[in-house]
């Protein structure tokens, strides 16, 4: 692998204005082999890698040809990505840019903070969708004088910036509206408790989003739970972020409304805008979160030119108050409003319920680090130190309102008074500052809410959010404007509940249920200990997140005990109804539910004991009723270039796919698999088979190695197309050798694991279309194959399922739904007694959809010396076949016994079997009707000439099934063979 080495002066000089960092960038990008867009490789003539320096005396050295320099013009590709796959499936190529991303020398005195670093880029070939993930050609990549994330926004955000966010967030107008009603129902001691409870629950919340979020390069909330929680899990879970953050705009909008009443209320005149205060909430609500959301769409960077005016009041409001505590009040007061009014027996569990209620909601800012982290410059160490910042300075700041509020009124006028905070020097200080607040605060939240919102519809996962356009980009900053419109009219009819108790309970248990379902996938991680849980810090020990998802279930109960069961039915439902939706997704996929889900398969095939007797095919005669078909598809590959064979060969392998979907409920394994050649020189024989030879080649053996890869993922791609178009649920597998008859052994013996092993082959075997025409090579290919395959899992005890069709009978064969069919019957024609393997595999078919149309009939082909060594005559033979189907369950419209009274002639044991073919044949054919679907019959033994030579088989074959429709021949064991003396 050749990478180019970059090297550079770290104590040069950081000032570089971007736009010469650029042109250096261009410059020494311009050659082919650090412009991966154009995929050539160096020179041969020139085998050394380009060394390129930074600095007055930089030179470029190489002889690679000059590529021409991308324009000023050309736009920023943004690196696109599937949000279902975790960010640790980035390609090689991928996170080495992440790398030099990261690798900075940051200057705290100059405003842009430049930076000089080095990158190395390797000279990869491009994986355009390799793990998921769209790499975009780097034909302009970002300067080295700026760190750029996947959007193309930049790194510019510190520490502090993460934490002003979160806290900006967190403090909002319940805190200056409600605590003092709070301190009123339970006193001050109470009131710290519950606040001491929430802050415990939140920082144990922090540690595990903290753990979760450094582990890999998360941008978003959305994109982090969908990571590790899959696409489904991911959706729903940010849904309940989203549903969370627009319900706390509605808290602190009507907050606000609700301040400005009592402000009216101070003055001569009527107390209200309306009629009441119900009407005042509702419209004046509803209007300002119109107008608030017209401001948000217009321009998101107005809300944060918001956010330093409502901080700014936020700190005027916060010294208001504590100046008039420490003016007006007195530590007597405080100790007296400790304990609750009327005691701590009279305490109810209505007034613990309220405490929670409005106290837990004011730590709701946990996630606006995360939010943040693609655009923070060190996003491992901001977002766990931004957070937890964030939590302990407000439960701080709580504390602090609520001592102040404890100490300037006895509870007694506390409770009487409509507003609480004795601010200095008047209470309008304090009603202007709650005002502002809230204000404020239902700005941030409509700038958060309609992002996710936005994030979750852009990723397709939720149906018809993309039909009502709120994934797009509108208005001239590009802004979710469709997405802010929808979250305000979600919004608005929370303003109409009647106060802000029930919406601020709404939220509270939204986001506890978002929380706890973070906490249990950093529980999942940590307690797998997977190989990708590294999170940089902190190291939580699964009892620690354990602890953190186990409160915020308590604290939800403490909420409301009917609250919690509602809210987890509601997001099951959400999640099947969006699985449902979007095409049967799976529930599952990410880091967390993927490791859960693998140590559970894991310890379920160790705790499943294998049964030798039942993972053979002679399992099919001493279980009969407790077997199950654990299939191996056997599928022909075709010869490179050759598009015909390749048309025949996936005819061939979508009959024998149908099929095995047709088996499925069997409930068994099921695994497609094929082997591929490498290129080979084909010839006919005199003796009718294919001898290969290899092709002599004058490639090295890496060049046969990197052949050999692209056969086996062609042949894999193959396969799952041919699954995905058949809508069978199976594995896969393939191999790449020119010995087939070694790689068909080896795979029949080396697939699956434990009790999951192939017990059954199924293999396709396609009869002449009619006539004595010369066999073509291809046929003879197939043939040597299929009697490759056969031996091989005859010898190996394996049951064998041999499907014998022609192209022509089968092009309809089991495509055609049930409802859509005339009644059809499936015949089974017994003639190895030794087993009971027809009458399974029938009863398999007629369980499925497809086939539950079908009748069964049964013939029990007898020879007349069998007749005779029994000692019973055809009618007490058909009698015990009657009874014995009874017994083993099998409803059979016909049961029929044939007998066989002329010996078959011939020489040879070839020819002999081939009289016999023909007499079963005949018999077959006088009894079939057009209605018959489908026969299946015991398998008749390969002698050691049709092993030497195949095609002499298939004219047994052909024998059996002409004028017949497709044939299935079965055989579970050795004993169960056809064969001829």
């Amino acid at each position: 692998m050749r990478r180019s080495e970059l090297a550079y002066d770290r104590h040069s000089d950081c000032s570089t204005d971007a736009e010469d960092d650029e042109t250096e960038w261009r410059r020494i990008t311009s050659s082919p082999r650090n412009a991966r867009s154009s995929k050539l490789a160096n020179s041969p003539n020139d085998p050394k890698p380009m060394k390129v320096s930074f600095g007055p005396q930089s030179t470029a050295t190489g002889s690679a040809p000059e590529a021409q320099a991308p324009t000023s013009t050309d736009a920023e590709v943004p690196i696109t990505r599937k949000l279902s796959n975790a960010p640790d499936d980035l390609t090689f190529s991928r996170i080495w840019r992440l790398a030099g991303d990261e690798m900075e020398v940051e200057d705290r005195d100059s405003r842009h903070h430049s930076f000089k670093k080095a990158r190395v880029h390797a000279d990869l070939e491009e994986e355009s969708t390799a793990g998921g993930v769209a790499l975009p050609p780097l034909t302009r990549p970002p300067p080295l004088m700026r760190i750029t994330t996947g959007g193309g926004r930049e790194r510019t955000l510190s520490t502090f910036d993460a934490y002003m966010t979160a806290c900006e967030t967190m403090w909002g107008v319940i805190i200056f509206l409600k605590f003092g009603e709070l301190v009123a129902r339970g006193g001050v001691g109470l009131a710290l408790c519950v606040l001491a409870g929430a802050t415990c629950v939140q920082l144990l919340n922090c540690l595990g989003l903290s753990a979760v979020a450094t582990n890999g390069h998360h941008n978003g909330a959305y994109n982090l739970l969908v990571a590790n929680l899959g696409p489904t899990w991911g959706a729903t879970t940010s849904l309940l972020y989203y549903l969370g953050m627009s319900a706390l705009a509605t808290v602190e909008i009507c907050g606000a409304v609700e301040a400005f009443d009592l402000m009216l209320q101070q003055q001569e005149g009527p107390g209200y805008v309306t009629s009441s205060a119900y009407y005042d909430t509702g419209l004046i609500g509803s209007v300002a979160l119109v107008a608030l959301a017209t401001v948000r769409g217009h321009n998101s960077h107005l809300v944060h030119k918001i956010g330093l005016l409502v901080l700014a009041a936020f700190g005027l409001t916060l010294s208001a108050t504590l100046l008039g505590a420490a003016s007006r009040g007195s530590l007597a007061t405080l100790g007296s409003n400790m304990a609750p009014p009327h005691g701590l027996a009279r305490v109810t569990y209505a007034d613990v319920s309220l405490m929670v209620t409005f106290i837990f909601p004011c730590f709701a800012g946990i996630n606006q680090p995360v939010n943040k982290a693609g655009e923070l410059r060190t996003p491992f160490v901001s977002v766990p130190r931004a957070s937890i910042g964030a939590v302990v300075t407000s439960a701080c700041v709580f504390t602090l309102i609520l001592l102040a509020i404890g100490s300037t009124k006895p509870l007694a006028q506390i409770e009487a008074s409509d507003f609480i905070l004795d601010t200095y020097p008047s209470k309008y200080v304090g009603l202007i500052g709650t005002i502002i607040v809230g204000v404020g605060s239902c700005v941030s939240c409509l700038d958060v809410a309609p992002t996710i919102l936005q994030t979750i519809a852009a990723d397709g996962v939720v149906p018809g959010f993309q039909r009502l356009g709120l994934h797009r980009l509108s208005g001239g900053h590009a802004e979710p404007q469709r997405a802010t419109a929808f979250t305000c009219a979600l919004a608005i009819p929370f303003a109409w509940l009647g106060g802000i108790e029930l919406v601020a309970l709404a939220a509270a248990a939204l986001f506890l249920q978002m929380y706890f379902t973070m906490d249990v996938c950093c529980l999942i991680l940590a307690a797998l200990r997977s190989p990708g849980w590294r999170p940089k810090w902190p190291r939580i020990k699964p009892w620690q997140a354990g602890l953190a998802a186990l409160l915020c279930a308590v604290t939800m109960l403490v909420l409301n005990p009917l609250l919690m069961p509602w809210v987890l039915v509601g997001s099951l439902a959400t999640a099947g109804a969006i699985s449902l939706l979007s095409g049967g997704q799976e529930l599952g996929s990410g880091d967390a539910i993927v490791g859960l889900q693998y140590s559970v398969a894991l310890q379920a095939l160790h705790s499943m004991r294998e049964e030798i007797s039942l993972a053979f095919g002679s399992g099919a005669e001493r279980f009969p009723l407790r077997w199950r078909p654990q299939l191996l598809v056997v599928v022909p590959s075709a010869v490179a270039d050759d598009a015909l064979d390749e048309t025949e060969a996936d005819a061939e392998a979508s009959v024998l796919i149908a099929l095995a979907h047709s088996l499925k409920e069997g409930r068994g394994l099921t695994i497609v698999a094929t082997i591929a050649s490498p290129p080979e020189k084909q010839a006919l024989s005199p003796f009718g088979h294919v001898v290969a030879t290899r092709a002599r080649s004058n490639y090295a053996v890496a060049s046969a190695a990197v052949t050999h890869a692209k056969l086996f993922a062609a042949a894999k791609q193959r396969l799952e197309a041919l699954a995905a178009d058949a809508q069978l649920s199976c594995f896969t597998d393939a191999t790449v050798s020119s010995n087939y008859n070694t790689a068909v052994g080896v795979m029949m013996n080396c697939v699956g694991v434990g009790a999951l092993r192939p017990n059954t082959v199924l293999i396709g075997w396609t009869l002449r279309r009619g006539g004595k025409e010369e066999r073509p090579p291809i046929a003879a290919r197939r043939a040597a194959q299929a009697m490759r395959a056969l031996e091989k899992a005859l010898s190996y005890d394996k049951a064998v399922l041999l499907l014998a069709h022609r192209h022509s009978d089968a092009s309809t064969f089991l495509s055609t739904p049930s409802a859509q069919r005339a009644p059809e019957t499936i015949d089974i024609w017994w003639v190895s007694h030794d087993g009971a393997l027809p009458l399974t595999i029938a009863h398999l078919l007629t369980i499925h959809e497809a086939l539950s149309h079908c009748a069964i009939r049964v013939f029990m082909w007898i020879e007349q010396r069998e007749a005779a060594a029994i000692g019973s005559d055809v009618a007490s033979i058909e009698t015990r076949v009657r009874h014995f189907l009874r017994i083993f369950r099998l409803r059979a419209k016909h049961v029929e016994v044939v007998s066989l009274a002329r010996t078959p002639l011939g020489e040879t044991a070839e020819a002999r079997a081939l009289h016999k073919e023909a007499q079963l044949n005949e018999a077959m054919v006088s009894r079939t009707t057009a209605s018959t679907l489908l026969l299946i019959t015991n398998l008749t033994a390969p002698s050691a000439l049709h092993l030497a030579q195949p095609l002499t088989y298939g004219d047994v074959l052909e024998a059996a099934c002409a004028g017949l429709p497709p044939v299935l021949f079965v055989c579970g064991c050795a004993g169960e063979l056809h064969y001829v003396d």
